[in-house]
């Protein structure tokens, strides 16, 4: 490392490819990571409504409509955002 600062003539061009490699490939995998994340949340949100339903009594038609009418009224705010 100290080869590089010492001569001077590649420590530039080595600084600028990580510069152009790090400034595509970090928010390409910090925003794979982000959309898992929320995958994952929306599965566990999505599983706890499920069972609290399930605990309420609620019969499986009035579940479908609570889940439907979650997924139409994300759809429209996606919809109104685009």
């Amino acid at each position: 490392m100290a080869s590089i600062f010492e001569s001077g003539s590649g420590f530039w061009p080595c600084l600028i490819g990580i510069v152009l490699f790090g400034g595509w490939i970090i928010p390409v995998v910090a925003g794979i990571i982000a959309k898992n994340w929320r995958k994952a949340r929306e599965s566990e949100h999505l599983a706890v409504l499920k069972q609290t339903m399930i605990e309420r009594g609620m019969s499986v038609e009035e579940m479908e409509r609570v889940i439907e009418l979650g997924k139409t009224s994300k759809r429209t705010c996606e919809e109104k955002t685009s």
